[in-house]
């Protein structure tokens, strides 16, 4: 199987998106050692302060690294069976969906995922959604009529041996 890999350009827009959590847990921490500062002895603050900057570099690891790691990782492949999805930075996924229980496609793009001219192609099954993420708005318009293309095929042939 030949996966293929999303945009390069979806590293920034997970760069971006997590920044701005990570702005916001960073304005968190700082007003609450603040206050901490304010109403406790000095020994408990300094080891709050050490447990919530461990925990900042954790934070701030997930925020900048992992999204290189999930482009390295990150790939779907479609055949005329099956749709394929691979992900996953701790826990590696391979999703298997079978062409003939897709229920319904859409295209999404999200506000910052549409500055950057891509988006993402949803595919709905019996059971769950599986996300083809990272791909140029063009393509995903592409892969949504491959897909398509794949389903009728599978409904025609089983019309055609049930008469």
């Amino acid at each position: 199987m030949d996966f293929q890999k999303i945009e390069k350009k979806m590293i920034y827009v997970r760069l971006i998106t997590r920044s701005f959590f990570f702005l916001i847990y960073l304005i968190g921490i700082g007003i609450g050692l603040g206050n901490l500062y304010l109403y406790v002895n000095f020994t408990l603050f300094v080891f709050v302060t050490v447990l919530a900057g461990l925990l900042t570099l954790f934070f701030a690891l997930l925020t900048f690294a992992f999204p290189f790691w999930i482009y390295k990782i990150y790939g779907y492949y479609i055949s005329e069976n099956k749709i394929v999805v691979r992900n996953g930075v701790i826990f590696l996924n391979t999703d298997i969906i079978p062409i003939k229980r897709v229920q319904h496609i859409e295209i999404m793009q999200g506000p910052i995922v549409r500055i950057f001219g891509l988006g993402s192609l949803n595919i709905y099954s019996a059971g769950s959604v599986q996300r083809i993420v990272g791909v140029k708005k063009q393509t995903a318009e592409l892969l949504a009529d491959q897909v398509k293309s794949c389903l009728d095929k599978k409904l025609e042939k089983a019309e055609n041996t049930s008469v």
